[in-house]
């Protein structure tokens, strides 16, 4: 189950009372099966679940319900997600068991409080009227050339971030690029059974502090952490931090520099084509259609994107102008000429009278 949706979180059960067994998270399968009673799901939180079946009748209608967590606007049909109807006819039971041991590799879930080197503390907040993490947005960085960051840990190193959300008033699941860590607690209590599996995106709800470690391995370099709410990732709730020392155009890493854009006659197919050209065995030139420029003309300047941020930029001022409006030439009307009248000479009416 993967939740898709922009700004809404789901709280989904079995509208038979019957648990919904998770076996995975968004980094794989988990230690152990964990039968759940709910599970809250925030944007790109992903878990796979297993169902049970056997214990209904054929024919039965089974329902996965949302009992939508606060601040979500709900509609007739919020508190319903899927229906199945029980069939008749089972291919195989073989298999159907869930193994009460699912993945024996603790590199992530072994991690504790006790590995790290430092604790880091990153409040997600409204401020300046745009959402901000340490008082920081993506402006921030873009202001900085790329450079700024909020953290720096040393490659291989392990850390526990605290993540809190000081509001009431919305919740935010969290993503960390480039890691997989393990949720130690929230509010000082033990994480949902569900989240007893590597994640890289957690639920941080309303007035919540949510700890969690992680070991920075994999890759060198700088990557995003950011509000999986698409309204507050826009506007501006995204940083990054970075994965040991680099220097800017020395760094074979750096996002920035590391791979810039390319003329036409230098790129190369993006994947292998099937007589095994293709980069890194003498691929050819990507085919791409371009047009030719006007002789003389200058190359029209790049469009500079607005961001939205905390840092304010002052605008050139535009002049008005007011537009002339066109004056029809008058048009004379035409007169049209007189008739002639003829006058007419009264008519003449004799009368007789009778004479007595």
């Amino acid at each position: 189950m993967r939740t898709a949706s922009a700004s809404r979180s789901y709280d989904l059960s079995l509208d038979t009372g019957e648990p919904l067994t998770v076996i995975a998270t968004d980094g794989g399968l988990m230690p152990h099966p964990q039968p759940c009673a709910h599970v809250k799901v925030g944007m790109a939180e992903r878990y796979e679940v297993v169902i049970d079946f056997s214990k209904y009748k054929p024919g039965q209608r089974v329902v996965i319900r949302n009992d939508s967590p606060k601040n979500n606007i709900d509609f007739e049909t919020s508190g319903v997600v899927m229906a199945f109807e029980v069939g008749a006819l089972v291919s195989s039971s073989a298999n159907n068991a869930v193994p009460q041991d699912l993945n024996p590799n603790m590199k992530v879930m072994g991690l504790t409080a006790a590995d790290a080197v430092r604790t880091r503390h990153l409040r997600f907040e409204r401020g300046n009227g745009h959402w901000q993490i340490n008082d920081s947005t993506w402006e921030d960085v873009v202001n900085s050339g790329y450079r700024f960051v909020v953290a720096n840990p040393g490659f291989e190193e392990v850390e526990v971030w605290e993540l809190e959300n000081t509001s009431g008033g919305w919740f935010h699941p969290i993503h960390i690029h480039l890691v997989d860590f393990r949720v130690l607690d929230r509010n000082g209590q033990p994480p949902e059974p569900y989240e007893q599996g590597p994640k890289d995106v957690v639920y941080v709800g309303e007035n919540d502090l949510v700890r969690v470690v992680m070991r920075f391995e994999n890759q060198r370099g700088r990557y995003m952490i950011h509000c999986h709410n698409l309204v507050h990732e826009d506007h501006d709730m995204m940083t990054q931090f970075q994965v040991g020392d680099g220097v800017r155009g020395a760094d074979p890493n750096d996002p920035i520099d590391a791979d810039p854009c390319k003329d036409h006659k230098d790129l190369k197919d993006l994947v292998p084509r099937p007589d095994s050209s293709g980069p890194g065995s003498g691929g050819q030139p990507i085919s791409a259609p371009s047009a030719p420029a006007p002789a003389g003309a200058a190359p029209a300047p790049a469009p500079k994107p607005t961001v939205l941020g905390s840092v304010k930029k002052s605008k050139p001022k535009r002049k008005k102008l007011k537009a002339k409006r066109k004056v029809k030439p008058k048009v004379k009307a035409k007169v049209k000429p007189k008739r002639k009248t003829t006058k007419r000479k009264p008519k003449t009416v004799l009368r007789s009278r009778k004479l007595s």
